[in-house]
């Protein structure tokens, strides 16, 4: 609907970017079919404009569109997208656009490919998306088994995520401490790991699928050092915890690394 009223407003520029976002909805629903010729438009339009900014926004929407081309091809648009961005010193641009990236490799197991994107992203992104790049880095770490990388990305997300009483990020944050702490302090790691799917369950949210590969990774290990009965009583001693509550334990734990 919102495509007709700009063709009919003669409206090019809002054309280019509702093409995108139509695309981009329908990549992310895996109809990459309706994809890939709604983002070909959008991208035609995009260069014929010649406004760099609206092509390098276009190419992030438009990079998973592409997909069934393979991932050189996705990789491609959004290293494009990325240094156009930078080259007109829109920083929080290019951090979305390799923040999305980073999230494209991770989806994909190329956990090491994510955190070097995910990493880039960080000194251009905005406190809002540091959190949100600082969690997934430390995830990502983690699934590669580098906890010497994953936990400053950890405390990172924990601090951000404290400091905006963000409701998602936040028991994701304490997740990832959870995880580093499991070897050393099963009970603490449990009793974290309780609160922060409590919340998620509460909210509604999903893990992604990498996310939740590193949290059943936890779990397993946490199963092999704490009985079934310590297990649920540390779990639901961990979903009662108040917000406050989980971020100075966790905070703690880190501390005390």
């Amino acid at each position: 609907a919102s495509e007709s009223l700009y063709r009919q407003a003669g409206d090019d520029r809002g054309l280019t970017r509702a093409l995108s976002q139509v695309a981009n909805q329908f990549a992310i629903g895996n109809d990459l079919d309706a994809a890939k010729p709604t983002a070909e438009k959008s991208l035609e339009l995009a260069r014929e404009l010649g406004d760099p900014r609206l092509l390098a926004d276009v190419l992030r929407r438009c990079a998973l569109s592409f997909s069934k081309d393979g991932a050189e091809q996705v990789r491609a648009m959004y290293a494009e997208s990325a240094a156009l961005a930078q080259s007109l010193n829109l920083d929080d641009d290019a951090a979305r656009t390799l923040q999305w990236w980073g999230v494209f490799e991770a989806k994909a197991g190329n956990y090491s490919q994510a955190a070097m994107r995910l990493t880039e992203a960080m000194p251009l992104a905005d406190e809002e998306l540091a959190m949100l790049v600082a969690g997934e880095l430390a995830c990502c770490y983690l699934l590669v088994g580098d906890r010497a990388n994953a936990e400053p990305a950890a405390r990172e997300a924990l601090g951000l995520a404290a400091k905006f009483r963000h409701p998602i990020q936040t028991p994701f944050a304490v997740s990832y401490i959870a995880a580093l702490a499991g070897e050393r302090n099963a009970s603490e790691s449990a009793r974290l790991i309780g609160y922060a799917e409590e919340r998620l369950r509460i909210a509604g949210w999903q893990r992604l699928a990498y996310d939740r590969a590193m949290v059943d990774g936890l779990q397993d290990m946490l199963k092999k050092k704490l009985t079934g009965a310590e297990l649920s009583g540390l779990f639901a001693a961990g979903a009662a915890l108040s917000e406050e509550e989980a971020v100075a334990r966790a905070t703690a734990l880190i501390s005390s690394a």
